[in-house]
């Protein structure tokens, strides 16, 4: 039995109490699906190589790779949650989070932050692609 499930046996759960499993690799999950590495310790995740060094080519230059590791990772451990929920509690999905904060993570916080400043419309652009 995990701990989540652990932390659920025997309670009474209604309404809002509807207990949801959700596999958080941090907000950084989308990043890490486009090829950055997260790092990891108890509480948190977060980028310290960014991939992107510029915006051409957006499209081509990120890949959201569902063979990832970490895409794996998650793709198996929400399939085992919903295996073993037996009508006890949903399931959800990995944070997506919002594409701002994705684009921040995969070109890094201070090159966004300049991109955002020195051409703020090219940015918003780049986040409807």
């Amino acid at each position: 039995m995990s701990e989540f499930e652990k932390s659920i046996e025997g309670k009474i759960l209604l309404g809002e109490n509807m207990p949801i499993f959700w596999p958080d690799f941090s907000p950084n999950f989308l990043a890490g699906v486009y090829g950055c590495e997260i790092k990891f310790d108890k509480t948190s995740g977060w980028i310290e190589s960014p991939v992107l060094s510029n915006y051409d080519n957006l499209e081509e230059n990120l890949f959201f790779d569902t063979n990832s590791a970490l895409y794996k990772t998650a793709e198996e451990l929400v399939r085992y949650a919903a295996s073993r929920r037996d009508g006890k509690y949903l399931v959800g999905f990995p944070d997506h989070n919002i594409l701002g904060d994705c684009l921040e993570a995969v070109r890094g916080t201070t090159d966004y932050l300049m991109d955002l400043y020195d051409n703020g419309e090219m940015v918003k652009r780049q986040m409807i692609l």
